[in-house]
């Protein structure tokens, strides 16, 4: 049988210096994500970035325009990435789903979310990468925030993320896959804001729509959305990158007690 899941040891260890509110708000939520962490196998799922055609849609559920484009040579790079870690973490006893089956599938940012909270998976993780920004100059990690929001104005917003415990899982895994993506990438990974203003086509907000989805109840996960840049990103880069994404998720969800 398994054993009484690591993760909260984890957090606690990595990160002492979160509040007691946040680290209760992380307790709940990864004991009662049974689903997830009680199986032989944590699910991972990951999401490497853009889709084959042109999507212009509208989401149901939030009436968000649910817009996404090809962006050659990013998604055949991210999705390479993709798995090379999605390789890694089977090897290590991880189930591994991925968003896109074949580098040129057409998949929406409301379909990539539900193909993670369908799988009950323990963690979603986005991976892309900026051409118009150097290798060693640009890494960037984006959490899921309460009171985040896309569409309309952040006075009136479409939708708003409020999931208290999904924020502060994601918060706290946020920080781990900065300092272990520093670690591996040699160069600087940090936790910042991010704005999709001003983009033609897009939704004005902070928040990256899919991760908004993901974290919305039912089923919601948390979600980690990736950045690094794209200049000179050959495969030496590549690998790097693989790694500290790797790295990270196992630091994260941790698998030792699930090995039989």
């Amino acid at each position: 049988m398994p054993q009484s899941p690591p993760e909260v040891k984890k957090l606690l260890f990595y990160d002492t210096t979160l509040g007691a509110v946040m680290l209760i708000a992380v307790s709940l939520f990864l004991t009662s994500t049974c689903q997830a962490i009680g199986r032989d196998k944590i699910t991972i799922v990951l999401d490497p970035g853009h889709s084959g055609k042109e999507i212009q849609g509208v989401d149901k559920r939030t009436n968000l325009i649910d817009h996404d484009y090809p962006n050659h040579p990013e998604m055949e790079e991210t999705y390479r990435v993709a798995r090379a870690v999605g390789a890694r973490l089977e090897k290590a006893g991880y189930k591994v789903i991925y968003t896109k089956k074949d580098v040129a599938d057409t998949v929406s940012l409301r379909e990539r979310a539900t193909v993670g909270q369908e799988s009950h998976a323990a963690l979603g993780v986005s991976i892309h990468n900026d051409h118009g920004k150097s290798y060693k100059s640009f890494g960037q990690v984006y959490e899921q925030g309460l009171g985040q929001w896309r569409g309309g104005t952040q006075s009136r917003p479409k939708a708003k993320f409020e999931n208290k415990d999904i924020a502060a899982v994601s918060a706290a895994y946020a920080k781990i896959f900065a300092r272990e993506r520093t670690k591996v990438e040699q160069h600087t990974v940090a936790v910042t804001p991010i704005s999709f203003d001003n983009r033609p086509g897009i939704e004005p907000g902070n928040i990256p729509q899919v991760m908004l989805f993901a974290g919305t109840e039912p089923n919601a996960i948390p979600w980690i959305y990736n950045e690094v840049g794209g200049k000179n990103f050959g495969s030496e880069e590549e690998r790097l990158y693989a790694q500290g994404i790797a790295n990270s998720i196992e630091k994260c969800v941790s698998n030792t007690s699930k090995k039989q």
